[in-house]
């Protein structure tokens, strides 16, 4: 048999070559079917600017499985050269995996880029495959802390640690909690999110959020990041003060009107200012010494000369600040 000769080839006189030869003979079916799928694959990434055939393509249901096969050779350490050549002409990928890791880490970055975090929320319904990729490296990281077999890599644990990516799925609720909170902030001029609120599904545990940060302050576990985050939407991190300092607020502009803190108890314009009025006098002994220095600052009158009797106190309304 001659170089590059086949086996049919060798067997045959060379007239009856010739003879074949003149009919368009395919000495080498293989190639030719390689060749011809690889055309296809051209054309796909030509289309489509990638190798990445899906296995039900319904434009081509055989291209997929031919590009499956190739994957298969180069791991097997048969592809020939030449071949891997042309397709590393089209920047072929020979791990899917890998692959789907560099695709779904862009889009992570992409999202960073918009909010400022890497925890994509479970509903994201911008890229409904963006919290499956984040939720599959949580998944494969576990398995590699545990010492089992995953897909996981230090180079990866690193590229996600320097991208912000958070490995704890409660981190991630964190920060969905915290959106939703900065987008009643911006709808309603405050984050004072009220018991009963409720928005879209799930709405109503933004109260509980709220509420947790408190706690979490006054029992020293929130971080100092979480913090300063809170506060740059102006986070109300004591809210009994902060219903007092409004209520203060409008004895301010009384005061400015009628030139008196002398609120009557049924003061139409506000009536449970009045009510407030009240039980800062029946508070006095009790009140906070930065309080009481801001109604003196209102000149305050702590008695009601004109409308109580000796001996009378006035009895806290508990429901006022």
């Amino acid at each position: 048999m001659y170089q590059g000769e086949t086996p049919w080839e060798s067997s045959l006189i060379p007239e009856r070559i010739q003879q074949l030869n003149d009919l368009h003979v395919d000495w080498n079916p293989i190639d030719s079917q390689w060749e011809e799928k690889y055309q296809m694959l051209k054309s796909f990434f030509d289309q489509y600017g990638h190798c990445r055939v899906p296995i039900n393509n319904p434009e081509n249901p055989t291209l997929g499985l031919w590009v499956g096969t190739q994957r298969d050779e180069f791991r097997a350490g048969t592809l020939k050269e030449d071949r891997k050549a042309r397709l590393d002409d089209l920047n072929f990928t020979y791990n899917m995996y890998e692959d789907a890791f560099e695709r779904g880490l862009e889009r992570l970055r992409a999202y960073k880029e918009v909010h400022g975090h890497c925890g994509v929320p479970t509903n994201y319904e911008e890229d409904s495959a963006l919290w499956s990729f984040v939720d599959k490296n949580r998944q494969t990281h576990a398995l590699w802390k545990q010492g089992k077999s995953s897909s996981m890599s230090d180079e990866k644990i690193q590229i996600l640690n320097e991208l912000g990516f958070i490995w704890n799925a409660r981190e991630t609720t964190w920060e969905e909690n915290f959106d939703r909170l900065e987008a009643f902030c911006l709808e309603h001029g405050h984050c004072n999110v009220p018991p009963t609120f409720k928005q879209n599904q799930g709405g109503a545990s933004l109260y509980n959020f709220v509420a947790n940060q408190r706690a979490d302050l006054k029992s020293n576990c929130i971080t100092k990041e979480r913090k300063e985050r809170l506060d740059a939407i102006g986070f109300v991190w004591n809210i009994r003060e902060e219903q007092w300092m409004q209520c203060y607020q409008e004895l301010a502009k009384y005061r400015e009107e009628f030139g008196s803190s002398n609120v009557p108890a049924k003061y139409e314009k506000n009536s449970s200012l009045g009510k407030w009025v009240k039980n800062q006098r029946s508070r006095k002994r009790s009140m906070k010494p930065h309080r009481r220095k801001l109604l003196d600052q209102l000149d305050f009158e702590w008695t009601m000369k004109s409308r109580t009797t000796k001996g009378t106190v006035e009895s806290p309304d508990k429901s006022v600040y």
